[in-house]
């Protein structure tokens, strides 16, 4: 979710962070309890968000921090009267007692209309609210099913409504090793290996001329006409080459993924090797390389490979 198969370490010290925010709520007794905690007001909402409180005798629940007020915190339904407000830590219980929120508005503050329509609106919704005195506040985690907090669960969160690239799914599970999945192509002015056309992730695998005789070549070793280029389905993208290539049905799709990957791999190495050690290989020596290679994954249970090889 962090990119390359790592963590988003900013979103996930944001969940561990948010454990403090759920203490306060189920552990009162700990000392640092009522002291300034690490959460900025991203957390705080994520907190909120996350979070199902249910007022009893409103001595727990923050009335202008906590999410109590039909799931979302009153600071966020009416942020100017919050910057009015002089006591902004008071429970609920404070709050509603003689209408303190009301009364606790600085006299400084110049009332706007949006003053008046953020109070009309807040004051509409905490009127419906009945104190239940020797009922205690309640919260509840609404990402699991204990209704308990997690860090899991909250790093997860921070990803909803994100958008996953379709079919990208196909290369994780193709029988290789896990480094190869995690690749990336830096953008190279020239194509390394023919040196002639403006270097690009589809040029690079699918239309280099270099590349089209390995893949011409392969395609004859393991019988499978799909990896020739002649067969191929015309391309626009490296992930709609891709996507042609491996998802036709009635083919093994798992192997004819894992010798792309295989191939997609010597040839990047291939690339690597001219650019930065300046070595080049011939053609036969990169064929060579990628039986070889194809031999050493089967032999280490990339099994999906047999089904294609045929020793020579």
């Amino acid at each position: 979710m962090g990119g390359l198969g790592l963590l988003n370490l900013e979103k996930f010290s944001r969940a561990l962070r948010l454990r403090w925010l759920w203490h306060e709520w189920v552990s009162p007794e700990k000392a640092w309890v009522g002291s300034d905690i690490p959460c900025d007001d991203t957390g705080r909402l994520l907190f909120a968000a996350c979070t199902t409180i249910t007022i009893g005798d409103g001595k727990k629940t923050k009335f202008w921090q906590s999410g109590w007020l039909h799931g979302r915190r009153p600071r966020d339904i009416a942020p100017n009267l919050f910057k009015a407000s002089k006591r902004k830590c008071r429970t609920v219980a404070d709050a509603l007692q003689n209408s303190n929120w009301i009364r606790e508005m600085r006299n400084t503050t110049t009332l706007s209309i949006t003053h008046l329509v953020e109070f009309v609106q807040l004051w509409g919704l905490v009127r419906q609210i009945v104190l239940q005195n020797g009922t205690h506040d309640t919260i509840k985690w609404k990402l699991s099913v204990t209704g308990e907090y997690s860090t899991a669960s909250a790093y997860k969160a921070q990803f909803l409504g994100t958008i996953t690239a379709p079919k990208l799914s196909c290369i994780w599970v193709s029988g290789g090793p896990d480094r190869l999945a995690i690749r990336g192509w830096p953008y190279n002015a020239t194509s390394a290996l023919c040196r002639q056309t403006m270097e690009t992730a589809l040029h690079l695998l699918a239309d280099c001329r270099f590349t089209r005789r390995i893949w011409d070549h392969i395609a004859l070793w393991v019988q499978e006409p799909l990896l020739k280029p002649s067969n191929w389905k015309i391309a626009n993208t490296a992930l709609e080459w891709w996507i042609n290539i491996t998802t036709t049905a009635g083919t093994p799709r798992k192997a004819l993924c894992s010798i792309a990957l295989l191939i997609m791999w010597v040839l990047w190495n291939e690339r690597n090797a001219r650019i930065f050690n300046r070595k080049e290989s011939s053609f036969i020596s990169v064929i060579g390389k990628i039986k070889e290679e194809m031999s050493a994954w089967i032999v280490a249970r990339a099994c999906p490979l047999g089904a294609l090889l045929l020793r020579d």
